[in-house]
């Protein structure tokens, strides 16, 4: 649809950040720095395909490798899209030129490494500012994230060369873009074709000679999902009650034997030695698996 604005491309980012896909930015809510107890909502560059920014710009043998796998990538993934071969290259050039933009607006990895630089707190009207073409009130709400006052923005320049992009960019190469990242985020999921795309760009940051068969890698998506859930299973058969009780009644002899010890050192004050002890009494211990399981009465497995 040729009417469509930047306001339709935001209110998809907002979609696919729903479902875990990072295209623009990276977001999401962590503890923050410089207050710990509290957890903030947090904001950081991102929507690259390759790994860092270095990608786009080394020269080196390896980098080089894994760019041009990326933009082979990129061609056969419009390819299957439907489109024909001078099309795909037009399409794929367009989006790495593209990001290759975002990646020159980021920081390079030492930068990163410096932890007040990297943390700017600000109210939601200031992030407004550093972009105005992306209506924040909006975006958080179709990203169903609420009661947002403050957040700690990571990078703030990153997001004001992001306003460039979205307002000087063709609305034709961000759509390409957001494809693009869908598939590819999708692409372990997908059919054989469609992983093997994808696998075979990975295949140049990874170093892995052939894919892990399909059945252990849905077995790593069920882990990841509900890994408990799995893991209940999994104890019953290979690890019985009789044999969390012996390892658990081992920890609790070494405990025995380090109280037995710091009570009988020479060298340590009585003070010194009832802080060790205190300290060796809430030592926590974690045999084979959690006293207390997860519940996940509440999870709804279907199709979707």
């Amino acid at each position: 649809n040729t009417n469509q604005t930047s306001a339709d491309l935001l209110k998809i980012t907002a979609a696919l950040h729903k479902k875990n896909i990072d295209v623009l930015f990276s977001d999401g809510v962590g503890q923050d720095d410089k207050n710990s107890d509290q957890m903030a909502y947090q904001l950081e560059q991102g929507g690259l395909g390759m790994p860092n920014r270095d990608y786009y710009f080394n020269t080196d043998e390896k980098t080089t490798k894994v760019k041009k796998a990326y933009q082979h990538y990129l061609f056969v993934t419009f390819r299957q899209l439907g489109s024909d071969s001078s099309t795909a290259l037009a399409q794929a050039d367009g989006v790495f030129q593209l990001e290759t933009r975002l990646a020159r607006a980021s920081r390079k990895l030492a930068d990163l490494r410096d932890p007040n630089k990297n943390y700017n707190k600000m109210a939601l009207t200031s992030l407004q500012q550093l972009s105005p073409v992306i209506s924040w009130i909006n975006w958080l709400k179709d990203a169903d994230i609420g009661h947002i006052d403050s957040l700690i923005v990571r990078q703030p320049e990153f997001y004001t060369s992001l306003n460039t992009e979205l307002t000087n960019s063709s609305l034709k190469d961000w759509k390409n873009y957001l494809q693009f990242h869908l598939v590819q985020s999708a692409a372990p999921y997908l059919d054989q074709q469609t992983f093997a795309n994808y696998f075979a760009f990975r295949q140049t940051l990874t170093g892995t000679a052939v894919p892990r068969p399909r059945w252990k890698r849905v077995l790593d998506a069920e882990e990841r999902a509900m890994g408990e859930a799995l893991g209940q299973l999994f104890v019953k058969e290979y690890f019985p009650e009789k044999a969390k009780q012996r390892y658990s009644d081992m920890v609790e002899n070494i405990r025995a034997a380090y109280k037995d010890r710091i009570q009988h050192l020479d060298w340590m004050s009585d003070s010194t030695k009832a802080r060790a002890l205190n300290k060796l009494a809430h030592i926590s211990k974690k045999v084979g698996y959690p006293d207390k399981w997860k519940d996940f009465s509440a999870l709804k497995i279907d199709r979707g």
